[in-house]
């Protein structure tokens, strides 16, 4: 039942995107089909988690902002569409062993390292979780750069624009924890 909820969301969310400019997407080749994998995209609205979730194929589970979860509706369902909550006051040691598990089973886990979506569309300052993570499982990041649905769903809304532009998705090559020694520019810790 839940491949087959999967499935449908996935098809009705393409075609929303479909409808509301298209979507471009580059780099999908690069998706590790199997393995522990993190993959790390920059954070311009409410839409991007389900982007990543609708374009790539395997099974993901979503690192989440605890806030998310005490809305009615979408804490429910962001348990079932395999998000778990991340404090974002303090360190949530829960939340990262968690991920750490999963990315250890040879799980594939999607994060935002800016932790909070960009209001200006520029790139907040990164937080370390996604390279402490990496390390610590000893499996790539996969980065993915995301433009374009800032103008479909605004970070202040809720609802789509219509006729905002399409979206562009670009999935770049994985980067294996060994290229990540120093940390990456502009990260916290």
């Amino acid at each position: 039942v839940e491949a087959l909820v999967r499935v449908t969301l996935r098809g009705i969310l393409r075609g929303l995107f479909g409808c509301l400019g298209g979507i471009r997407v580059e780099g999908l080749e690069n998706v590790p089909q199997e393995g522990g994998v993190i993959i790390a995209g920059n954070h311009r609205s409410h839409m991007d988690p389900v982007l990543i979730g609708v374009l790539i194929s395997r099974p993901l589970w979503f690192i989440a902002t605890d806030e998310l979860f005490t809305v009615p509706v979408l804490g429910p369902m962001s348990r079932y569409l395999r998000a778990f909550p991340i404090r974002q006051d303090a360190p949530d040691r829960r939340a990262l062993e968690r991920a750490e598990r999963l990315l250890r089973a040879g799980a594939a886990v999607a994060l935002f390292p800016e932790g909070h979506e960009s209001l200006d569309g520029t790139l907040r300052p990164l937080q370390g979780g996604a390279v402490l993570l990496a390390r610590r499982a000893e499996v790539p990041v996969l980065p993915v750069g995301i433009v374009g649905t800032e103008k479909v769903v605004p970070p202040t809304e809720w609802r789509p624009r219509h006729g905002g532009g399409y979206v562009r998705v670009r999935f770049g090559r994985p980067i294996q924890p060994a290229e990540l020694t120093g940390g990456l520019p502009g990260t916290k810790g």
